[in-house]
């Protein structure tokens, strides 16, 4: 697993949220400091209490159980800014009535910043703190609103999958506009007029438009940076890889041959084709660091932000490949291999052509009886298909020196 950087502050989030809340209940016309009771004062302090509490737990589980995209996770300082930001809001939401409370992009923001439970969490925490200081504020349009920002971020708890976000942006606003309405009616009592759909259109409107800014952000910065990142590094003319030719060309064309079987392999076998190009063009990176040691690898991996799952296959197949477990590990572990061995008989015998066929067969059969893929996720049927290609590559093998 990735190693962690020191993160950014939220247990601060626990205190600002109750001494805020706190602060200016004291001071609003119903407070201590205007003469009122201070039983509202109290029961405020103890809901805050237990909502941040529990928002701070929600933060600490997440980020021990590795819950979070890894983007999120290493700028959990956004979750912090925009909680921070739609907490000043939420007073000042109070001073509007309920249909108008564009709570949805508040929920849907929170959550994509770390995962739908906190998102939840602390949504629900800033939903309080507006219905706190709101006037004439009831149970059912506490309920109606949290049902609809439910809708919302559950629309979107698979967005990385494809991230079409347009129907999910138009259900949502359908949802908040129906539930703004109720609250419109329920607000204005007996008195229906064409006043109570103005709010409820301008606060869909409102938040249909920042849904749209929000998630085109969030598809460039978030969902699509491991894509354009792993298309930076499974290139040849990456600097990384300049620098490994520099260093050693034997070294480089080694990576970009053991990259290009990897790349065929995965494709064939369904596995991550990006990551485990990434492994063929990385696993002797170390080596700009001096020896080609898993610390070198893992400082190179944080210093150029390689993605989590090029980082684990890294880790794995430097540090266990005694016990290879995962079906990407096993496809480097051989085709590094394969490669290794064409090259090292290429070296010895350079003027006879070997027989590849046999010879790829032969390093192939003794590669898979060896306990290090004894756990690997490896079928039967793509054990056959990997064999397939090495031996079916035999005028590729003529270009490894």
């Amino acid at each position: 697993m990735r190693r962690s950087k020191r993160g950014f502050p939220l247990w601060l989030l626990f205190p600002l949220t109750v001494l805020s809340v706190l602060a200016v209940s004291l001071f609003t016309k119903d407070g201590v400091f205007s003469g009122g009771d201070i039983r509202p004062l109290l029961e405020n302090g103890l809901v805050i209490v237990t909502l941040a509490g529990l928002l701070q737990f929600s933060l600490a589980a997440g980020r021990i159980k590795n819950v979070y995209h890894e983007e999120t996770r290493r700028h959990m300082g956004r979750f912090f800014f925009v909680y921070l930001a739609a907490f000043a809001c939420s007073f000042v939401f109070s001073f509007l009535p309920p249909a108008g409370w564009p709570f949805p992009i508040v929920f849907l923001a929170l959550s994509l910043f770390s995962d739908e439970v906190t998102g939840m969490t602390a949504g629900v925490s800033l939903l309080a703190v507006t219905a706190m200081f709101a006037e004439g504020f009831t149970l059912s349009s506490l309920l109606l609103l949290l049902c609809c920002s439910t809708f919302t971020v559950t629309l979107f708890s698979h967005i990385e999958e494809g991230f079409r976000a347009t129907l999910p942006v138009a259900a949502s606003s359908v949802c908040l506009f129906a539930v703004s309405v109720c609250q419109g009616i329920l607000g204005s009592g007996d008195r229906l007029s064409v006043t109570v759909f103005i709010i409820p259109t301008l606060n869909v409107m409102i938040n249909a438009l920042l849904m749209v800014v929000f998630l085109n952000w969030y598809s460039q910065a978030v969902v699509h940076k491991q894509s354009l990142k792993f298309m930076e590094l499974n290139d040849q003319t990456c600097p990384l890889l300049i620098e490994l030719r520099d260093l050693s060309e034997p070294e480089y064309f080694h990576a970009v041959h053991t990259a290009f079987f990897c790349t065929r392999i995965a494709e064939k076998l369904e596995a991550d084709v990006h990551t485990c190009r990434a492994g063929g063009f990385y696993h002797h990176i170390g080596l700009l660091y001096g020896e080609n040691t898993w610390d070198n690898i893992a400082d190179i991996c944080d210093e150029f932000e390689f993605p989590d799952s090029a980082y684990d296959l890294l880790d794995e197949y430097t540090n266990s490949k005694d016990r290879i477990v995962s079906k990407e590990a096993a496809i480097l572990f051989l085709a590094d291999t394969v490669v290794a061995s064409v090259s090292y008989l290429r070296q010895k015998s350079a003027q006879a052509k070997p027989d590849y066929k046999a010879l790829v067969s032969a390093i192939y059969d003794k590669r898979l009886q060896s306990p290090s893929l004894a756990h690997s996720k490896l079928s039967r049927d793509d054990i056959a298909a990997m064999k397939e290609i090495f031996i079916g590559e035999e005028l590729y093998y003529d270009f490894i020196h």
